[in-house]
């Protein structure tokens, strides 16, 4: 299982420092829209789009069966969105469950199979 916080935490000083096999991460950089070179940038650089996209290849490198996101595409642009959305939905062809956080109606009409919306401390199943 994978975990994707809504702000996703850096400890080393450089974006490469994070990944244990940057050529492994490197088609998904790309398809998201990431330079192959991000590798070399001091962790201040990034957007927090910028880095919110990284956090989603960084998670999808260990192969999760399962992948929870929060808000992943919270601060991104419409063709990042389109590009995150379009990865995931790879991702659930191939087998992987992922449980997807999003104040987004129109974005869980999209992406979801199935929708809860929480209230009144409850969660109910939404008419999809």
């Amino acid at each position: 299982m994978a975990y994707l916080p809504a702000e996703p935490g850096w400890w080393g000083e450089s974006v490469g420092e994070h990944f244990h096999d940057w050529s492994a991460a490197l088609p998904l950089l790309q398809r998201l829209g990431l330079a192959a070179d991000a590798d070399a940038w001091p962790m201040q650089r990034p957007s927090t789009g910028e880095r919110l996209r990284l956090a989603l290849v960084r998670a999808l490198l260990q192969s999760p069966r399962v992948l929870l996101l929060d808000e992943p595409t919270a601060a991104l642009d419409a063709a990042a969105v389109r590009a995150v959305e379009a990865l995931i939905a790879d991702c659930l062809h191939q087998g992987m469950s992922v449980l997807w956080v999003s104040h987004d109606p129109a974005q869980a009409a999209r992406v979801a199979r199935r929708q809860l919306v929480g209230g009144q401390g409850r969660f109910f199943e939404s008419p999809s």
